[in-house]
């Protein structure tokens, strides 16, 4: 079995001019891991 994610921002982004932040999965990934495992050290 293997996972795949499908998103596509073009329509957001032709009506509001909106970007996101990151817009590479490893990084979001990345920065998502990070922000948990400081969470989890609260």
């Amino acid at each position: 079995m293997t996972a795949e994610v499908v998103a596509d921002a073009s329509r957001i982004r032709s009506l509001l001019g909106w970007r996101p932040r990151l817009d590479d999965l490893e990084l979001m990934i990345a920065h998502a891991f990070a922000w948990r495992r400081r969470r989890a050290a609260e």
